[in-house]
């Protein structure tokens, strides 16, 4: 058939006559009875013409659609791709490479100690991380060395204040720095997580300094943390926010713009923060310099820079920071993550807050977390810039809050802000929200039903008809989002049934190329649903590509309208997102129907892409940050978390949200293959090859179209082999967290018995524990010559293994093997009845206990079960929920260097006696004795080190 022509031409009415044929290009003479027939042969040339340029335009356009649709689909899917890519910044090794727009310049330190300098933070950040090293509290690096450090260079910064005029109209302009030292000892109540924590501190030290004028009633403090997590050198967390506050605090004397200011400036070097907010708990409660605090500025880091500002106590800050901020960054759906506990984590802010009263802004590194809380936590970690932006922007602000009148700093914040690409900040009331947002939904539900009534479109089935097929249209997309979870979540249970575990936590981007693929394909498959549905029900067996893509729109604008309806009904700020995509689409949509008849269609088609790209760039510069955020967590959230099934559900929701508008182009490439163009045949000779590719061109793009997707679906296996591949999921930069800990347990024994029992080693079990926070047993990081000889002598860890560290201690588990015991007397905690007293008309029993720690430092854990009445770390005995505390009552002490007794008031109801367990612990950075026992480590490993003691002793 493709090399044969009949004589026959489709005219313009329909009908077909026969025509005789012509070979014009071979020279020949016409016969007589051709010449006689002249005329009638010219007005068939016409119509010939006619008809060819019929069939090159009818070509043209299916050509021209078909291709643009494909074109723009994977424009946008590239320029996607790109964009994703260079916002993460992951690139090979150390050189993490964070949005370059986002991160300022560095000034040098050749720059005036009026501004602020990166290049003079970084002195003194080398010589915390690199000099004193990793600063436990506890440990004489952080209760001693690092104080000392600090109030050093504070003198030097007094010292070095250019010095005040003796004339009295130029005194008041010198401001004064006072510093002082704190040591402080309380408990209060923490609720972290489902878990109530007494907790207890002893001697834990602060650095206190205050920058201003006696006669100012007010300050505005900053806060941050100099004490690192177990297993970590700090240098992001926090030590990048203690070397910000030493350089705001040297351009803070050597400014001369102190004369308008009405506050004076509190900087608290905190050195509690990583024990659970003991730190900021002793100033807020027992320092004199706290009452005076207006606002609160805290410093905080999860990674490395940018900083983003993702907590705000009042609609006032976030007007400063837009006002002061050099390269703004934050966004409400932050703020929503921490409000809701959506995030495993808390900061100093909190204590501020719930205990002083007092608003102000929570800033925080958050960009590669692989660091966080591990070796990692390095001066290379810390990028350049990154400093410059948190503790630049933040004297910005405190510049500006110095000045502030007293208004609106105490309202809570409801506004919803957001910036774009690190411009400028948008920001709106959540009443204002109320009136535009409902708006936005009214505006997209009646300019709907003015299309299903037919009052405006050329929509000509019945109203009734229109409504069905829009609201289908709208659960389609719905249904297209739940399949794409239901699918993300398939691949993630096959992949761990199969033990194929995070493997995304080293490669963040596979988490994509993972879970949105199937993602995509649950909207297809509901797309394919609906049109089956719309076949079924309405008998529609060619349904026109505008009808689809109409309808599409339709249900897309639905879909983010009502959210957006719901979420600002919620009052979340995460609601400017759907406002932002439904006022593209709906502008889009509008301006697509004004001018329909005078558009070409091609362009009618990108209208919507284009009023979408604002809503399309934002979303994806939002999927990157809480990927960014939140991979690195789910990779440690503990061993019972299920993070392959939250990640994947993560990539599914933020795939789906950001790729639904691709669902009109999909029906509008599946009929413009699959509907026919009318075939014109002529009888050119010339022309018989193009037409025949066009005759056969209907059929061969199905095909296409099908191969398409089967090529697609071909890769995506590839990805799913290359994933099941991967031998370790850990990278050098992205490492497994170990705990190791030598591990003595006593038996239980009277109060007069502890000494002879720390003498005798027979009675005390050694073992050395390991274990990690992640669904990866630690038994893969053993070397395979080791391993079998490990295991054959191992047991599971229990759950009170490491109540040392509680509540942590709830996301680990792994496992333990036999070790040697050091020599006696075993380092245990000692527990003294100082005092007992009984009420026989109360039948209670009091008790007065000293807990005496052998080592210079030392943080336990103490759990005991009774009928307790009364204590003294609170007024209130809490009512614990059995289901996270067993039954006990938890008491969690930390206390400061040089620390060796803390006292214990009790009073139980009758005269039993009460068992108390005692899980004491000293932190190493190294161990070769407790690497060696546990076979080495791969370099991919990054283990912490500790020695924990634990004994029961009946009181």
């Amino acid at each position: 058939m493709a090399g044969y022509w009949p004589a026959m031409v489709i005219m313009g009415n329909g009908q077909q006559r026969r025509r005789h044929p012509r070979d014009a290009e071979g020279g020949q003479e016409e016969s007589p009875s051709h010449a006689s027939n002249k005329h009638h042969h010219n007005n068939g040339d016409n119509s010939s013409k006619r008809d060819i340029n019929s069939t090159r335009k009818a070509w043209s356009s299916y050509r021209t659609s078909a291709t643009f649709i494909y074109a723009s689909l994977a424009f946008f899917y590239l320029l996607g791709v790109l964009i994703l890519f260079l916002s993460t910044g992951e690139v090979v090794g150390r050189s993490y490479r964070a949005e370059g727009g986002r991160l300022p310049s560095v000034v040098p330190a050749s720059a005036p100690p009026s501004l602020f300098s990166e290049e003079r933070a970084r002195v003194h950040l080398k010589h915390m991380v690199e000099v004193i090293g990793p600063r436990l509290v506890g440990t004489k690096a952080n209760d001693l060395r690092t104080p000392a450090y600090l109030i050093a260079e504070l003198e030097k910064i007094k010292k070095n204040a250019p010095p005040c005029s003796l004339s009295s109209s130029s005194s008041s302009l010198c401001p004064k720095m006072e510093i002082e030292i704190q040591h402080a000892s309380g408990s209060f109540y923490y609720d972290w997580l489902d878990h109530i924590i007494i907790n207890v501190f002893t001697n834990i030290t602060n650095v206190l300094v205050r920058i201003g004028f006696d006669h100012h009633d007010e300050t505005i403090l900053v806060n941050s943390h100099f004490d690192s997590a177990i297993g970590s050198p700090g240098a992001g967390d926090a030590g990048a926010g203690i070397v910000s506050m030493l350089e705001i605090a040297n351009a803070l004397m050597h400014s001369n713009d102190w004369k308008d200011a009405r506050r004076s400036v509190l900087l608290s070097f905190n050195g509690a923060e990583e024990s659970l907010l003991q730190g900021s708990h002793a100033f807020v409660t027992q320092h004199r310099w706290a009452k005076t605090a207006r606002m609160v500025l805290n410093l905080e880091s999860t990674g490395t820079g940018p900083a983003i500002l993702f907590q705000v106590g009042s609609d006032a800050f976030v007007r400063a920071y837009a006002a002061t901020a050099l390269r703004p960054h934050t966004a409400a759906i932050a703020q929503d993550i921490f409000r809701t506990g959506s995030f495993p984590g808390d900061t100093d802010y909190r204590v501020f807050r719930d205990y002083l009263h007092v608003t102000g802004c929570d800033f925080a590194f958050y960009r590669n977390g692989y660091a966080y809380h591990t070796h990692l936590d390095d001066m290379e970690n810390v990028v350049p810039g990154s400093i410059q932006h948190l503790g630049g922007n933040a004297y910005f602000l405190l510049k500006y809050l110095q000045r502030a009148d007293d208004d609106g700093w105490d309202k809570p914040s409801t506004s919803i802000f957001f910036d774009i690409m690190g411009l400028t900040v948008v920001m709106y009331s959540i009443d204002f929200a109320h009136i535009f947002h409902y708006s936005i939904l009214v505006v997209s539900v009646v300019w709907i039903l003015a299309h299903a009534l037919s009052i405006i479109g050329r929509r000509k089935a019945p109203a009734v008809k229109n409504i069905l097929t829009y609201t289908a249209a709208y659960a389609s997309v719905i249904v297209g989002i739940c399949l794409s979870l239901i699918l993300a979540v398939i691949i993630s249970l096959l992949l761990s049934y199969v033990n194929v575990k995070l493997t995304w936590f080293g490669r963040p981007l596979l988490a994509l190329a993972l879970y949105a693929t199937p993602s995509i394909l649950g909207i297809y498959i509901a797309q394919i649903g609906y049109v089956t549905w719309r076949r079924w029900s309405w008998g529609v067996e060619n349904t026109s590509t505008d009808q689809m893509e109409h309808e599409a729109w339709c249900g897309i604008l639905l879909f983010f309208s009502s959210l957006l309806g719901m979420l600002t009904f919620m009052g979340l700020g995460t609601s400017y997102l759907f406002m932002i995509w439904s006022m593209g689409i709906l502008i889009g949509w509008m301006i697509r129907s004004a001018f329909q008849n005078s558009l070409n269609r091609n362009l009618l088609m990108i209208v919507p892409l284009i009023t979408c790209i604002p809503a399309w760039l934002l979303s994806l510069e939002t999927i990157t940050s809480l990927l960014a955020l939140l991979l690195p967590v789910m990779g440690r959230a503990g061993v019972h978390a299920p993070s392959d099934m939250v990640v994947a559900c993560l990539c599914a929701l933020l795939t789906t949200l950001s790729c639904t508008i691709i669902i009109p182009y999909i029906h509008a490439a599946h009929y413009s293959s699959s509907s026919s163009s009318s075939s014109i045949t002529i009888t050119k000779e010339k022309l018989n090859k193009k037409i025949t590719s066009s005759a056969t061109s209907s059929s061969s793009s199905s095909s296409t179209y099908g191969a398409a997707i089967i090529c697609l679906l071909v890769m995506y296996m590839m990805t799913i082999i290359y994933a099941s591949a991967i031998p370790v999921p850990y990278t050098l930069d992205n490492p497994k967290r170990i705990f190791v800990q030598h591990a003595m347990r006593a038996p239980p024994c009277e109060v007069q018995d502890q000494l002879e029992r720390s003498q005798n080693s027979n009675t005390v079990l050694s073992n050395i524990i390991i274990a990690s926070a992640d669904a990866i047993p630690p038994q893969f990081v053993l070397n395979e010559e080791n391993k079998h000889a490990i295991l054959s002598k191992s047991q599971p860890s229990q759950s009170n293994d490491f109540y040392a560290l509680f509540p942590f201690s709830n996301f680990l588990g792994g496992y333990k093997i036999p070790a040697s015991l050091p020599p006696p007397p075993i380092d245990f905690v000692r527990i003294s009845i100082i005092e007992e007293k009984f009420d026989a008309n109360s039948n209670t029993r009091y008790l007065k206990l000293k807990f005496h720690y052998n080592c210079t430092s030392g943080w336990s854990t103490i759990r005991f079960k009774g009928p307790l009445d009364s204590w003294s770390v609170s007024d209130e005995v809490p009512s614990l929920p059995l289901h996270t505390h067993g039954g006990y009552y938890t008491i969690r002490h930390v206390g400061g260097y040089d620390t060796h007794d803390w006292y214990l008031d009790l009073t139980f109801e009758g005269q039993d006696k009460v068992l108390i367990e005692i899980s004491a612990s000293q932190f190493q950075f190294e161990s070769d004795e407790m690497t060696r026992a546990a076979g080495g480590f791969p370099s991919w490993a990054s283990p912490a080190f500790m020695n924990v003691a634990i004994s029961e002793v009946y009181v």
